[in-house]
């Protein structure tokens, strides 16, 4: 169960460092 709760952790983080990458590219560009 512990395994399972990173995993899903690790994905929310992936989530909002997508979401933050979104914000910042138009920015770049």
């Amino acid at each position: 169960m512990e395994e399972i709760a990173a995993e899903s952790s690790n994905s929310k983080g992936i989530d909002m460092d997508l979401e933050g990458l979104e914000t910042y590219s138009p920015s770049l560009n």
